[in-house]
């Protein structure tokens, strides 16, 4: 009897892996009412989605409480920035018993939430759309400015390598930075001079409303800030 359900078994099995395997396995997994990569081409959607998540621990002023924990209760209280009235948890910077959680998540969502969207832009729109990367070089200057400054090296120039020796020098950095700044401000001066209309618009989260000179404007003030920084180093 036994024996009889163990043919049985193996008879299915091979069943079901004779008419499991097929050539057109791509095409019978595909959702037909899923957009296509074509479609999501048109007006650049597929890079244009790349920026919101960007923004979002970037601009939008509905997260107050992660501010709060990458900055205010991070490196703002354990420097004796800011400071609570009272006990505040059984482990805070405020008494030097550094919290892992709250000086970890600065850096955590920067590189799942920013740099890694903004990697994929850099891939889709590099010597073809170079609007676009230009202006994700300024938003990722934003993010990674303050993490450099937070935690000293950090992976900039090699995100998206493999291997071991991925982090950047804090000097690597800014000078990396700069380099980018310059590339925006000449790719998005150049698209202005020209009168071209912005691909921002209704992308920009910000109030700049994909201005082109806004956003160069923007990127002048930050290399000013890094200059500052810097200035008596």
């Amino acid at each position: 009897m036994t024996l009889n359900k163990f043919k049985k078994t193996a008879i299915c099995f091979s069943l079901l892996a004779a008419f499991g395997c097929t050539d057109n396995f791509e095409e019978i997994n595909k959702n037909p009412e899923g957009a296509t990569t074509e479609q999501l081409e048109q007006d650049y959607n597929n890079i244009k989605s790349l920026f919101k998540p960007a923004f979002s621990r970037i601009y939008i002023s509905d997260i107050t409480w992660q501010y709060q924990i990458q900055q205010s209760l991070q490196a703002d209280g354990w420097s004796g920035y800011m400071i609570t009235p009272v006990p505040f948890g059984d482990t805070n910077n405020y008494d030097y018993a550094l919290n892992p959680g709250w000086n970890g998540y600065a850096w955590e969502r920067a590189y799942v939430d920013i740099i890694a969207n903004l990697y994929k832009v850099e891939q889709r729109a590099k010597g073809k759309y170079d609007q676009f990367y230009a202006w994700s070089l300024i938003v990722k200057v934003v993010q990674m400015q303050r993490i450099t400054d937070m935690y000293g090296p950090a992976v900039y120039s090699k995100y998206g390598a493999e291997g071991s020796a991925l982090y950047d020098s804090q000097k690597d950095i800014y000078l990396q930075m700069f380099k980018d700044l310059d590339f925006a401000v000449t790719e998005l001066t150049k698209r202005i001079d020209a009168g071209e209309s912005s691909t921002f618009k209704g992308t920009d989260l910000s109030s700049y409303d994909g201005d082109y000179a806004q956003w160069v404007k923007y990127a002048n003030s930050l290399r000013l800030r890094m200059a500052m920084r810097i200035v008596k180093v």
